[in-house]
């Protein structure tokens, strides 16, 4: 692997659902809160970990997960008199009454750039900023990287001394209204807003609208 995963700890999952909720999973505590299992019973468990700051896209950092009978552990046979249930001796199985198994963290890293750029139509039929032209804007958000970007937004304020052209708003080609609906995009405040949602790496989302100069 790359790295080494740090700071690590187990929570229990309390609910069972598979998906660790902060505040309703329990933080495991050794010899406070260890799990009794019946037989052919198993819980689900989460391991936590910081991610180095240094790790890039793709690097990966495995973590080796120990779990071991209270009860004891030793080569199959091994007996631990009185310690089975009722006060029978508990005797280890082919396992040994413990085990090991790897996970691994993968870092799926994803950056965001944005490009704007312009185009002029004058009354003229030219390409002069005069008044009367219409700017036609257009920003192009790119994500790099194999990891997903979720609850991206792009905001962009109208120019000074331009209007904005009402209905001129669009996410990929699609027009969007002006009013704050449920479509992704809406002009308020002298600004245009979308709402891009997840953009996963290696896609592009693109914006474009447009003003009168004054």
């Amino acid at each position: 692997d790359q790295f080494d995963p740090t700071s690590p700890s187990i929570v229990l999952d309390s609910n069972g659902d598979g998906v660790y909720t902060p505040g309703v999973d329990t933080v495991y505590v050794p010899g406070s809160n260890d799990p009794v299992l019946a037989p052919d019973a198993a819980i689900k468990i989460f391991v936590l970990s910081t991610i180095p700051a240094g790790a890039v896209d793709l690097d990966r950092g495995f973590v080796d997960l120990v779990a071991a009978a209270i009860t004891g552990t030793g080569a199959p046979g091994t007996a631990f008199t009185g310690a089975g249930a009722n006060g029978v001796d508990a005797v280890v199985g082919t396992t040994g009454a413990d085990g090991t198994d790897r996970g691994r963290f993968l870092v799926q890293s994803a950056v965001v750039s944005f490009t704007k750029t312009q185009s002029v139509a004058d009354p003229f039929g030219g390409v002069k900023t005069v008044p009367g032209a219409i700017v036609t804007y257009t920003l192009v958000a790119s994500v790099a990287g194999t990891g997903t970007l979720t609850n991206l937004a792009v905001g962009d304020p109208i120019p000074a001394n331009t209007t904005y052209r009402a209905g001129t708003l669009t996410l990929q080609g699609t027009p969007l209204t002006d009013n704050l609906d449920a479509d992704a995009g809406e002009f308020a405040t002298s600004a245009v807003a979308v709402r891009l949602g997840s953009v996963a790496g290696g896609q592009t989302r693109t914006i474009t609208f447009q003003v009168r100069i004054n």
